[in-house]
């Protein structure tokens, strides 16, 4: 893979970390807004390490998933360009 995919890859897997991430914490405020708060306003401190501990786990999860995806059409299309090659140095003879 040249410089520039690899660059174009890497843009693409931070970005879906950052989604990631960004829906994790939509949830965490979500639950923190809940109906379950409106009088008494304690937390659990353990739910909100577990919501974390799940925000971290898909934003690894997302880049993870989204680099293999790429990865493997990277692939594909590398396999697509000798494929069409070949044919043209088959074709010539």
């Amino acid at each position: 893979m040249n410089y520039i995919k690899q660059l174009q890859t890497n843009v693409l897997v931070e970005q879906s970390g950052v989604a990631a991430y960004e829906a994790g914490l939509q949830e965490i405020r979500k639950y923190l807004s809940s109906d379950k708060f409106a009088y008494d306003t304690t937390v659990q401190v353990s739910d909100v390490l577990r919501m974390l501990e799940d925000t971290k786990r898909g934003v690894r999860d997302a880049m993870e998933m989204t680099e293999i995806q790429l990865s493997d059409a990277f692939e594909h299309e590398e396999q697509e360009r000798l494929r069409a090659k070949k044919a043209k140095i088959d074709s010539s003879y």
